[in-house]
């Protein structure tokens, strides 16, 4: 019991959970809940035989890690000409550097590399035999892609990119323009 006068506060030591713990591990996550996640609705114009190639994406920003962000993408895109469909479902793991933009800018460059996983799968209308064949595959490769983003808001941009793909026939394989949702 202590002895005060009345109305006065007694200054109380901090406890020892309220103070910081020395060697203590933090988060780096320092995204905020939109730059976490967001979607990619998208039309490219690839290198080889097709015109068109509409994808559809999903990308997660992983954690940042000495002079890399790290983002984990996994797309769908399909393909059609003539006789002749493909699909594909990937999955990539990208590295970016961190100091290649500031989260405030509304256009911010893109450069970004990594290794790509791939499974295609290629369908045929045979003419004349009424029947379709399937062909099914799959690839690792390492890609690069530059381009920039545009964001209208926190929520909604666009992205513009190109990519270059090891080992490839074409090697600049694809341009692609999409609509990023967060």
């Amino acid at each position: 019991m202590s002895l005060s006068a009345p109305g006065t506060a007694i200054a109380q030591p901090p406890s020892a959970e309220s103070e910081p713990q020395p060697g203590r591990v933090t988060s780096r996550l320092q995204r905020t809940p939109q730059e976490r996640d967001r979607f990619e609705l998208g039309v490219a114009v690839p290198q080889g035989y097709f015109d068109w190639l509409g994808t559809f994406g999903y990308r997660r920003f992983l954690r940042e890690g000495g002079p890399f962000e790290q983002a984990m993408q996994i797309e769908l895109s399909g393909t059609a000409k003539d006789y002749l469909g493909e699909g594909a479902l990937s999955v990539y793991y990208f590295f970016r550097p961190i100091k290649s933009y500031k989260e405030g800018w509304k256009l911010r460059p893109l450069l970004e590399v990594g290794p790509g996983g791939h499974i295609v799968v290629q369908i045929a209308n045979i003419e004349g035999f009424n029947d379709s064949a399937f062909h099914t595959q799959g690839y690792l490769k390492t890609h690069l892609y530059g381009g920039f983003e545009f964001l209208f808001s926190q929520k909604v941009g666009i992205v513009v990119r190109g990519r270059l793909t090891a080992p490839e026939d074409h090697p600049f394989d694809y341009a692609q323009a999409a609509i990023l949702l967060r």
